[in-house]
């Protein structure tokens, strides 16, 4: 975040947003609930690939690659990892009582100060 940046962005008609720290877990469900389980079978799945005869000591390369991460994704309950993305992070259905706020800024901040040996006057 600069001022370069933010002239630019006013100049070309740029909503410049950024997400507040520690926020990830409550404003990007696909970081809670889908890239693990798919990077998990991802790595199975190329795994899997390479052991194949007509594979042996080769790379999955960019020719290659769409085809093995539609196997990955066909292999992924991706509906049902989306849909607990959305759930976990209170965002669909709403519902605040389901985001874990001990990883908020607030909270970080405060468990900083506690942790913090106050000094005496």
């Amino acid at each position: 975040m600069t001022m370069q940046l933010s002239e630019f962005c006013d100049q070309n008609s740029i909503i410049l947003y950024a997400l507040p720290p520690n926020t990830t877990h409550i404003l990007q469900p696909a970081d809670v609930s889908i890239f693990k389980p798919l990077k998990t079978e991802l790595k199975k799945t190329v795994t899997k690939w390479q052991t194949l005869p007509q594979n042996l000591n080769r790379s999955v390369t960019k020719i290659i690659f769409c085809q093995v991460f539609k196997e990955a994704l066909d292999n992924t309950d991706m509906e049902n990892h989306i849909q607990n993305g959305f759930r976990k992070c209170g965002l669909y259905p709403f519902d605040p009582n389901n985001v874990d706020y001990t990883k908020s800024i607030k909270n970080v901040l405060k468990n900083q100060l506690a942790a913090s040996p106050t000094e005496p006057m």
